[in-house]
């Protein structure tokens, strides 16, 4: 059962009964109010100062029994498998600080290792119940004592709010009541063994605080973190805070300036909600000699995490919030005197003092939202090898190119290149390949050149479709386009799906070579491996261009780059991936798409099993929509070739490798004969040759290209007979970075992080 604190007449014995003593043993029976200077009726000189003179009191106080607390020693053992105990407080209210409590808690509770209590001691305006998930809780009592609310295997949580039987009960009570009840937490609530107990203060300096200290002195508290804003009517009052702790004996670990700012999304401009114009929480810290842990962003997401009861930093990995708050986490560990690389594995840089704007927010309420469930998933979508694909290398070479926009260039890399690769393979650059007039060879590829597709289910009905990390648009063939484009495609019917609605806007995107594809939109369910989205953005095409309508072994694209690439009219949506990452057990995607074998992608969780080593792991720049990093060098036969500046780009719908034309050049001068080929539109070589290893920068690390997999496809003979082939390394053309298609995925596991975001790599396993 639980104990029910409802302030009632009916119940009023009742709370006396639970509140049992107040922090001392205060005497009873006061006639008036303690007089200026008084030393307390609780202290061992209550009755004998020099202000104890004349007050109505004196005798009372006197004759009272002295001496600290009974209960001290019970409250010392009861917290003795408790490592670390920090106070949280703030010197004014609407700062946050109940929130922060809650991200702190959250913070150290996502490392599985540690186990984490959050003890709420606003005793008449709690909230933190709301904010962890579990406002519909009560207390149970056991002979061991109070169990906490366990609101997840290793995060207890303790508040009033679990005692009262409305949650919209007011909580009308002096200063003795709320002692009472917060010895009660701290004497009877069955903590066990804990890494870190998180206590939440209210605002100011009030009884409550004084009890807290009182009662924790014997059993030790590590310290206290102050919450702010950066406006100097917030820290008035936290320089008054920072005094009390002093006085009262309380280390002050450090600083923490909540809500700091924002930066807008769109325009980049940083704003400052609360101007911070006496130099905000940092410039405090400096003036009073205590540590500044540092500025957690203004993110409206927080206030949702909050309303759902969810981890914010679970549901929301991407916002430079979380960032913050990692930073904070590692300067509070080190404060207690704990290795912060155990807490977290990756010391997190010191972020900019910026968040999401508010404008975030709303557009989230009209872009798709993934179906919430409790519990985090993962989920793999085998890729089934495309019946039809037959690698055509000049066909997927100018796709490529065009997909970036480079429509015009011909498809033949320029003449210092042939004439660079010429000089330094002593082949011709004039040899030719037999193929017809357009660069095409006689053997037929898919013509959309995708190796692998995999099932998706919209609104119940499935289709086939490819995966494409270089674009941000789910669409799918659909009873929009006319009869003879149908043909030998799956159907999505809208009018059959009852979970589809309407969305005003449209999309058109073109991917290179003239594909395209353009239409209506609208919103339904998307399930790919047993993970749903409820209104996910689909574009219905009225209108495809006919490589797609030939190429019957895929229905559409899913687009899993981000959505800022995504062309939805008048308003961009996520992408399936930004959708579903809040219900995955980890805001990564993988990609294995092995050599010969079969692929797969995997959403929520990393197989270790699917790779060789350890996983090398580099930061995204995805300004621009796309999985892009930098890329400045590469090795060839043990020669390295610089590239400075230089980037490139992850994109699972690109076939080849096109790089700077120095690595071409470097690469394809260690191949006897190789050579350009006019007709074939790019560097070709004889294919009974057994190709070198590429290594390719991926920020500071090289990742191997074997060189069985450069060799693409087979494009015909020369005029003596000899079998020449497409080589899967091409010049980029000068588009300004590498493109690392499917033969650099052939030789490489890859995960795609959207928490950073981030892209890691390693060989596959055998």
């Amino acid at each position: 059962m639980a104990p029910s604190f409802q302030e009632s007449e009916e119940s009023a014995a009742a709370v006396e009964s639970t509140l049992s003593q107040p922090v001392r043993q205060k005497p009873a029976g006061l006639v008036a109010p303690e007089p200026e200077h008084c030393p307390g009726p609780e202290s061992e000189q209550a009755g004998q100062g020099d202000a104890c003179k004349g007050c109505p009191n004196q005798a009372i106080c006197a004759s009272a029994p002295k001496g600290p607390d009974p209960d001290i020693p019970i409250i010392t053992e009861r917290l003795s498998g408790v490592r670390h105990k920090i106070l949280i407080l703030s010197g004014k209210g609407g700062v946050g600080k109940s929130t922060f409590s809650t991200l702190l808690a959250h913070a150290f509770a996502a490392n599985p290792d540690l186990t984490v209590g959050l003890m709420d001691t606003d005793i008449c305006g709690p909230s933190i119940p709301k904010m962890v998930g579990a406002e519909g809780e009560t207390i149970h009592v056991t002979n061991a004592g109070w169990s906490p609310v366990w609101v997840s295997d290793n995060l207890g949580v303790m508040s009033i709010q679990f005692m009262l039987p409305n949650r919209d009960d007011a909580i009308i009570w002096r200063g003795a009541k709320k002692n009472g009840l917060i010895k009660q937490f701290l004497k009877d609530v069955e903590w066990g063994e804990l890494d870190y107990l998180f206590v939440d203060t209210p605002p100011g300096t009030s009884d409550e605080h004084l009890s807290v200290n009182s009662f924790l002195k014997e059993s030790g508290i590590d310290g206290a973190v102050v919450v702010t804003t950066p406006q100097e009517v917030a820290l008035l009052d936290v320089r008054k805070e920072i005094d009390f702790c002093r006085k009262a004996g309380i280390r002050v670990l450090g600083l923490v300036e909540n809500m700091s700012g924002f930066v807008c999304p769109n325009c980049k401009h940083e704003s400052q909600i609360f101007k911070a114009t006496t130099g905000g929480g940092a410039r405090l810290c400096k003036d009073m000699g205590i540590r500044f842990l540092g500025s957690v962003p203004l993110d409206p997401r927080i206030g949702m995490a909050c309303d759902y009861g969810e981890s914010f930093m679970e549901s929301f990995p991407d916002s430079p919030a979380c960032s913050a708050l990692q930073q904070v986490v590692w300067q509070v560990a080190q404060q207690v005197g704990e290795d912060p690389s155990e807490i977290i594995p990756d010391r997190p840089t010191m972020p900019r003092i910026h968040a999401l704007v508010a404008l975030a927010f709303l557009l989230s309420l009209v872009l798709a939202s993934p179906i919430r469930e409790g519990r985090k998933k993962s989920f793999k979508v085998r890729g089934i090898p495309n019946p039809n694909y037959k690698p055509n290398g000049p066909r997927a070479y100018r796709r490529a190119l065009s997909k970036f926009g480079f429509d015009d260039i011909g498809f033949v890399p320029g003449g210092e290149v042939a004439s660079r690769l010429a000089a330094a393979s002593n082949a011709s650059s004039s040899s030719s390949t037999s193929s017809n007039e357009d660069g095409e060879t006689t053997a037929t590829g898919a013509e959309n050149d995708a190796l692998f597709v995999s099932p998706v289910t919209i609104g119940g009905q499935q289709l086939v479709l490819n995966f494409d990390t270089g674009s941000s648009d789910l669409w799918v063939f659909n009873t929009n386009l006319d009869t003879a484009s149908q043909v030998g495609h799956t159907i999505y019917d809208k009018s059959q799906s009852t979970t589809a609605q309407d969305l005003d806007g449209t999309f058109e995107i073109t991917y290179g070579d003239g594909s395209f594809a353009s239409g209506p939109v609208a919103l339904d369910t998307v399930d790919i491996g047993g993970s749903t989205v409820a209104a996910q953005a689909i574009g219905l095409p009225n209108n495809v261009s006919q490589s797609f309508v030939r190429e019957t072994s895929s229905n559409g694209l899913v687009g899993l780059g981000f959505s800022t690439l995504n062309t939805i009219q008048p308003v961009q949506q996520k992408t399936f991936f930004e959708n579903v990452v809040n219900d995955l057990t980890q805001p990564v995607f993988t990609a294995s798409l092995k050599h010969n074998a079969v692929g797969a992608y995997e959403f929520g969780i990393i197989d270790t099993s699917a790779f060789t080593g350890d996983l090398s792991v580099t930061p995204i720049d995805n300004s621009n929509g796309f999985w892009q990093f930098a890329s400045e060098s590469a090795v060839v036969n043990g020669e390295t070739v610089n590239v400075p500046g230089g980037a490139a780009i992850a994109d699972t719908g690109t076939s080849l490798i096109l790089t700077d034309d120095n690595i071409v050049v470097a690469y394809w001068s260690q191949v006897q004969d190789a050579q350009i080929s006019q007709e074939a539109g790019g560097v070709v070589f004889p294919c009974d040759t057994a190709l070198p290893d590429l290594q390719l920068a991926i920020g500071d690390q090289l990742a191997t290209v074997n060189g069985e997999n450069v060799n693409f496809s087979e494009v015909g003979t020369d005029n003596t007979g000899r079998e020449f082939c497409f080589g899967g390394i091409q010049s980029n053309a000068g588009i300004g970075f590498s493109i690392l298609g499917d033969v650099f995925f052939k030789s490489n596991f890859v995960v795609f992080d959207l928490s950073g975001p981030s892209l890691a790599f390693a060989p596959h396993s055998s």
